[in-house]
Formats: C-alpha cells, structure tokens, sequence
C-alpha cells in the first residue's frame, strides 16, 4: 500500500505571525510532511457587511472585520512563504475562498488547489477552479450526495484531475462521528482517488483511514493547541505530527504486501532450530512423557530374614521397562533399574522436509 500524500494544514493558526508560519513550515518538514496548506480570503467578499461590523473581541480589536484581518496573509507574506518553502523543499499551496483569492494564488504556480467544503456548493468557484486543469483536493464536508455528484460533474466535464477528501466540518470532530467507511463508498461511487481531512484530536483515525487506502491525508497544525483560534484544539502540535507520520510508516510496513505460502528466513531459522530441538529431546529421558510399565522383570524374592549374598541382593534389583511417547508422537523402550537406566535406540523422527510442510500450513 502506497503512503498517502500527507498536508499540513496551518491554515489560519500563524495567527497573522510569519514567524509562526515559518516555524509551523518547518516542524511540517522535520515531520516528513509534503505540503503545508494555508486559506486564503478576500474579507470584503467572502463577508458580508453586518457580519464585519459585528462586536468581537480579539488580539487585533473589537470587531469581527479587525479580527478577520488580523488572521490573513497579503503578498509579502506569501512571498516569504513561496521562498522559504522552496529551501526547504517542500510543497506549498492553499484553499482560495474566492475567485479573486485564487487570481492571487495563480502567481505562485502552484502545484495544487484545495477546494474547501464550504466552497463545494459554488458552482461558479468550482468551474474556476476546474479550467486551472491543477490537481485539485475536495472536501465533502457538509456536503450532501448532489453535491458531491454535482462538483465531480464540473471537474470531469474541465477534465481537470481532482481527489476527494472525506471530511467531517465539526472541530475538534468526535470519533464516533468519522464514519470512515465512507471513503470506500466514495471510492465506490465516484471511481476516484480519495483522501481524509481531520478534525479529531489524536491520530487514531487518521491510522485507521490510512489503513482504508487513502490517497491523501490533511490534519491541522499548531505550536500550542491553546493558542488563540477556531482550530488550534482540533491541531497537532510537533509532537503528535511526529507520532502521526512514525505510525503510519510502522502500519505500512506491517501491512506488508499479499505472500500466501512465502517463507521468511527467520521462519526457515525456526524450522532448524526446532529439528535441534527433537533431536535433543531423544536423548534426554527427562524430557519425555511416560505413557505405560510394560513389564516388572527379575521381582525381588520374598524376605527371609536373612540378608542376602552379594549376588542375591543383585539378582534381586527392581527393573522395569517403560514405554514413553516423545512430543512429535514417536514411540519408544527404556529399561531402568536402581542402579543406572539405558534407553533403547529412538524411532527416526519426522524429516525437517515434513517439518517444514506443517509448519508452512
């Protein structure tokens, strides 16, 4: 199973700090990451003009039009951002959240769009974003079955390559609430490449998703899940984006891939040193299972009272012959007496040919 494109969503959480955009961009590289997401809007258009307005206090004012501008990049961030993410090699780019928005994102050529799930009901935006013929991500957050049938439509009709990304818009989301198996029905439906986009605190379901052959996987970054923001609790910080890509690295690997009847040399090492093992084992009397007396031979006379020659006391020595089971289920002899005991010759044991034969069933 191949590892799915992994995005670090920063999104709004630099909190209008290029520093902390920069810094998040590099815990996203050290993490193995292979983008970092950012969103990008026009307040003016993306909101109205009473929703601006609206009381709201933040760390950059009173109002909702202050704190919306407080948390958007312009152009001498996202150049910053262009430059630092070319030295560090790794991908860039960010869900437009309108067309003059992502007019702005087209001077950065950017290998990628993201549609978010609000965006999915704009059919002007989608057909927009569809003729830029640039991989596209789509999020199915809210989204109802014409939806999603409606946004494929575009994208197919542009011939434009899109993946869709099964999503859940509640921050941070409930685990009982990710109904995974919705990306197989997806799959199913729509005959494309499908992704997961997070909201959940952990990374459990974004193992399980990437278990399901997912295509992309998109969880929100932070330094500090305390951090003033809408989506700094449902964030990773470094040391859950660490476990997120070391734990699907482990989950791969133990996937493995289809090997019914391969043999793996450690097996083929078991094998040798289990056919040690029984061979020891015929040696040892001691680690045999007795199965029945066959015999008592040369039975001591019965007590005179007079103590017995030398060679009466011998003649009178208990012997007896065992019958004892070895574990592979072979049968064999052993005569004892006070003195000493000697084993008759074991039967041949099963070959390492046979052995091998179980062991591989």
């Amino acid at each position: 199973m191949k590892k799915p494109y992994l995005i670090a969503e920063i999104g709004i959480n630099h909190n209008g700090d290029i520093n902390i955009a920069k810094q998040l961009i590099k815990n996203a590289k050290d993490c193995e990451f292979d983008a970092v997401k950012f969103q990008k809007r026009t307040i003016d258009i993306v909101y109205d003009e009473k929703t601006l307005d609206t009381a709201r206090e933040s760390p950059w004012g009173t109002t909702t039009r202050q704190q919306k501008l407080g948390l958007e990049f312009e152009k001498n961030e996202y150049d910053e951002i262009n430059r630092y993410c070319k030295e560090l090699n790794i991908d860039w780019f960010a869900s437009a959240w309108d067309i003059k928005s992502l007019e702005f994102l087209d001077n950065y050529n950017l290998k990628y769009h993201k549609v978010a799930s609000a965006m999915i009901v704009d059919n002007k935006f989608l057909n927009e974003v569809a003729k830029r013929n640039k991989h596209t991500f789509i999020s199915t957050g809210m989204s109802s079955k014409e939806d999603i049938d409606n946004a494929v439509k575009i994208f197919k009709k542009n011939n434009c390559s899109f993946e869709l990304m099964h999503c859940v818009s509640t921050y941070p989301m409930k685990i009982e609430d990710a109904n995974l198996v919705t990306i197989n029905q997806l799959k199913s439906e729509y005959n494309c490449n499908v992704g997961y986009s997070g909201h959940e605190n952990g990374v459990v379901v974004s193992i399980a998703a990437t278990m399901l052959g997912i295509t992309s996987l998109e969880r929100h970054i932070t330094l500090d899940r305390i951090m003033y923001g809408s989506d700094q609790a449902a964030s990773l910080e470094l040391s859950g984006m660490k476990s997120l890509t070391e734990s699907i690295d482990k989950v791969l690997v133990s996937l493995g891939e289809p090997s019914l009847g391969k043999i793996i040399d450690e097996e083929t090492n078991e094998v040798d040193n289990l056919m040690d093992m029984l061979d020891s084992m015929t040696e040892d009397q001691d680690m045999l299972e007795p199965v029945k007396d066959l015999s008592m031979e040369n039975k001591p006379k019965e007590h005179t009272g007079k103590e017995p020659s030398s060679k009466s006391h011998e003649a009178g020595i208990k012997t007896e012959t065992t019958e004892y089971k070895d574990r592979m289920g072979g049968l064999f002899s052993v005569k004892t007496d006070e003195r000493k005991r000697t084993a008759t010759k074991a039967p041949q044991i099963s070959t390492g040919k046979n052995i091998k034969r179980k062991i591989r069933i």
